[in-house]
């Protein structure tokens, strides 16, 4: 005889069920809160949920209190601090690579400094840009930075006057397309960006690059305020004008940021093996002597197919006390979490990438915003 055991078994458990509620049916339910008011459970209620908040805060956010290794790297609790209040990894949104970079360059310590944005900025895009990155930072419930990545609200992205599909504006950087304009004022107008240069770095010698820069900036610091900067350099055949295009004439009582692109759209396939000596022999820190120190690297990922154009990713340079590089934090939104590399791992990956821009700050600069032995950034709140 075929027997249903599926259907005995619910029998059996409708049947014992029915016998449990019928003996707790005499059982007053206030019994429940024998010897408590309604008042005080209620007050347990909202300890309990005070203390489940707390715990699920403490997850995300525990108390710094010694050395961390990622990656092989040692992180000091200065360094934990620094990056906790500075860091974060733009998840990736096919194709927003280059404008999670965008993201990434106004999300810089000191662009979010109050006495920068009070002093400087006076367009309500790039402010609402770089409260909201600020925001970010300022949640308690942020994902760990080595573990996960933000998702980015559309709103919030940059994109400028006349635009209104962050499509159009494919490849159009917010840091190198120093010709835009955020509520009528281009990045050399609101000081994101002092001076600005872009180079072929195949039709240029790293020499040559560097004597045009130093020079650029001695012709610059050396003008009075309001007079013309304007002068040529030549090699080969190849020009290179400084002007106010690429010169913020309120940067020339102090330039704080100089960003340098060396790479053209154009030269995505020529894959500049000289760059290879420049990250290497030369080194990125190629402007120390003038007091302009790497903080900020875009790189254009050409090695990869990605099928359509090469992915973009950002990565912030930290400094010791004695201003030299500790090590690189790798945001690539493609990857879960940031990376930390040494300065030789990261400088050995620059070498395989034609395009990378990079921003040059000044050392105050450094000393206050990229140094987490000195930023305030690391004290407590």
């Amino acid at each position: 005889m075929n027997i249903n055991y599926k259907a005995e078994n619910k029998e059996n458990k409708q049947l014992n069920l029915e016998k449990r509620n019928k003996q707790n049916s005499g059982i007053p339910k206030p019994v429940l809160y024998t010897g408590l008011s309604i008042a005080g459970v209620a007050a347990i209620s909202i300890i309990g949920k005070i203390l489940y908040d707390k715990s699920k805060k403490d997850e995300k956010f525990k108390e710094i209190t010694g050395e961390r290794v990622v990656n092989g790297i040692k992180l000091s609790v200065s360094d934990q601090k620094w990056i906790r209040k500075n860091m974060f990894n733009p998840n990736q949104v096919y194709p927003l690579c280059w404008n999670n970079v965008s993201l990434l360059f106004l999300a810089g310590p000191e662009y979010r400094s109050k006495k920068f944005i009070n002093s400087t900025i006076n367009s309500n895009k790039i402010i609402k840009i770089i409260d909201y990155t600020d925001k970010i930072l300022k949640n308690q419930n942020l994902v760990d930075c080595f573990s996960g990545n933000v998702e980015i609200d559309k709103n919030y992205r940059p994109i400028p006057d006349n635009e209104q599909n962050l499509l159009s504006q494919y490849y159009h950087f917010l840091f190198t397309d120093v010709e835009k304009k955020y509520d009528k004022s281009t990045l050399l107008d609101l000081g994101i960006v002092d001076m600005y240069f872009r180079f072929s770095i195949l039709g240029d010698t790293f020499n040559y690059i560097k004597f045009v820069i130093e020079n650029s900036i001695k012709d610059v610091l050396s003008k009075e305020k309001n007079n013309d900067v304007k002068k040529t350099y030549s090699n080969n055949g190849f020009k290179v004008t400084v002007d106010s295009y690429n010169v913020r004439e309120k940067g020339i009582n102090g330039l704080k940021s100089i960003l340098v692109d060396f790479c053209k759209t154009e030269l995505y396939k020529n894959k500049a093996d000289n760059f290879v000596n420049f990250f290497g022999s030369n080194d990125i820190n190629f402007l120390q002597e003038k007091g302009y120190y790497p903080t900020f690297v875009a790189i254009g990922d050409d090695r990869v197919d990605y099928k359509s154009t090469p992915h973009w990713m950002g990565a912030y340079i930290i400094y010791d006390k004695n201003q030299n590089i500790k090590y690189f934090l790798w945001a690539d939104g493609c990857k879960n979490g940031l990376k930390v590399m040494s300065k030789e791992e990261a400088l050995n990956k620059l070498k395989k990438y034609v395009n990378i821009v990079v921003k040059y700050s000044s050392k105050d600069i450094v000393e206050e915003f990229y140094t987490p032995e000195f930023t305030l950034a690391t004290k407590e709140d």
